[in-house]
């Protein structure tokens, strides 16, 4: 199970214990129970995991096709400063 989902059900479980007339009974606009219904919340929360997947797999797939220019990026070295200088600082 992952924190978003994990995440989700205790907001809903959280939501469904607190009245219905409390303030900031659930957090987000899409989490609203009473409004879409436990359908409707969980294909919003859905949908939008979705995109934040396909996003993230998007920005992952430009780094990866990205040209590596030799000398600008060195992924051994350190970067803050050279192991002939003793090392860090």
């Amino acid at each position: 199970m992952s924190a978003p989902t994990a995440y989700l059900g205790l907001i809903l479980t959280r939501g469904a214990l607190l009245s219905p007339g409390s303030p900031a009974r659930y957090p987000y606009p899409f989490l609203d129970v009473d409004t879409y219904g436990y359908a409707g919340t969980l294909t919003q929360a859905l949908a939008l995991g979705l995109l934040f997947a396909a996003l993230g797999a998007l920005i992952t797939a430009m780094d990866h096709l990205r040209p590596n220019v030799t000398g600008w990026i060195q992924h051994r070295r350190s970067r803050i400063s050279p192991p002939a200088a003793g090392g860090l600082k």
